[in-house]
């Protein structure tokens, strides 16, 4: 090898390097991109293992959420609840339990900016004469319909909650994408769960981390760097182009005609939310169920384009076929997606990248909830003498 011919490929490996140098600092600066430390830390650092459950909020723990679009301080308090501390004994105040996923909990907001926060500072301003206490269960009951009533079940309702509220995430509640993130170890004569496991994800070192992460976090280098990050999302939009499909949450609940594993999934659910109206009506409590839509139902026109939605797809059945559902059995609901595609077009409701709701997605959906209780009675408002 020339000593010319040498130098040429120094100078060549130094300018890759430099422009690849260059290329990582301007995408960490201008479109941060989600890093493998990104991923770590989309999981704040506040869960343990549960005998009952997939897993608990750790008590006391304090932690920091953050991603590539906001970051949240989060304390869990000395029962294992986001928020304030209370008393387990509830008093004579009205005592509303919530229940929920990563919505419900405030992913993105700290706990006064969610939406049970909200809900309680509404309520309180009607100043009607009896104290109003919310309690966010979001996480404490994990983070699936099936949780949700085993906790009831075993725990929410011995803080005696005079009105349950659960959070239904149209996105992952039912049927996400044909997997389930749960297996029922141990069932009742009813066939219904006493412990609950979970299958997709687990706890270590107090994270909630995933069994199996995407292969372009299992290379050292490539799932630490901005570049290469941006780089493999293009390509990966570029395919999903060239196919002619946009990639949406969750498919498969918006088909017109549904797979028979999503059909089952539907049944199981419904039976699950009949469970939990006839477990919290048993203890003289009411049920009541808020059903939380997706980003892409609400910003159709952001996730679709031009193009429209998929053909096969309908984005509204899932909200109609659970309405019908709640009303056959009794069940009051909410539904939220009229209010928030009547929104979202001039507000800022939804992280884009994160999908959970921004502080003014929170701060609408409280209000909205706090409004449908004081107009149907669902609240009691009237102190007790």
């Amino acid at each position: 090898m020339t000593n010319g011919l040498r130098a040429s490929i120094i100078v060549l490996c130094v300018s890759v390097v430099a422009c690849a140098l260059i290329g990582e600092w301007v995408v960490a600066s201008v479109s941060p991109q989600a890093t493998m430390s990104v991923v770590l830390r989309s999981s704040p650092r506040i869960f343990r293992e549960s005998d009952l459950l997939p897993y608990e909020l750790l008590p006391n723990a304090e932690s920091v959420h953050s991603t590539a679009e906001f970051s949240t301080p989060i304390r869990i308090n000395s029962l294992g609840y986001r928020g304030g501390e209370f008393d387990p004994c509830k008093g004579e105040q009205f005592r509303i339990l919530v229940v929920g996923d990563s919505f419900t909990f405030g992913h993105g907001c700290t706990a006064e900016e969610t939406y049970a926060s909200v809900l309680e500072r509404v309520l309180a301003g009607e100043r009607r004469g009896r104290e109003v206490e919310v309690i966010n269960a979001g996480y404490a009951a994990c983070n699936y319909p099936d949780t949700y009533y085993l906790y009831l079940k075993k725990i929410g309702l011995e803080l005696e909650p005079d009105l349950v509220i659960v959070g239904f995430f149209i996105g992952n509640d039912v049927d996400r994408q044909g997997k389930s993130p749960h297996r029922w170890v141990d069932v009742d004569p009813e066939g219904l769960p006493l412990r609950i496991a979970g299958t997709s994800a687990h706890v270590e070192d107090g994270y909630w981390v995933a069994n199996r992460r995407a292969g372009r976090y299992r290379f050292p280098v490539v799932r630490d760097s901005h570049l290469a990050q941006a780089v493999l999302s293009a390509v990966s939009r570029v395919r999903r182009r060239e196919a002619g499909r946009v990639t949406i949450y969750n498919e498969l609940m918006y088909r017109e005609n549904y797979l028979e594993r999503t059909e089952a999934a539907v049944d199981v659910v419904q039976g699950l939310f009949s469970a939990m109206k006839t477990s919290v009506e048993e203890r003289g409590g009411r049920l009541v169920v808020v059903m939380i839509p997706a980003y892409e139902q609400v910003c159709s026109e952001l996730v679709f384009g031009d193009s429209g939605v998929d053909s096969g797809l309908d984005l509204l059945k899932p909200q109609r076929e659970f309405a019908r559902f709640f009303s056959e059995q009794g069940i009051d609901y909410v539904d939220l997606l009229p209010v928030l595609r009547e929104l979202a077009p001039a507000e800022r409701l939804y992280y884009p990248h994160d999908q959970h709701w921004t502080v003014r997605g929170n701060e609408v959906v409280g209000a909205r909830l706090a409004s449908w209780l004081l107009a149907t009675g669902a609240v009691e408002m009237t102190k007790r003498f």
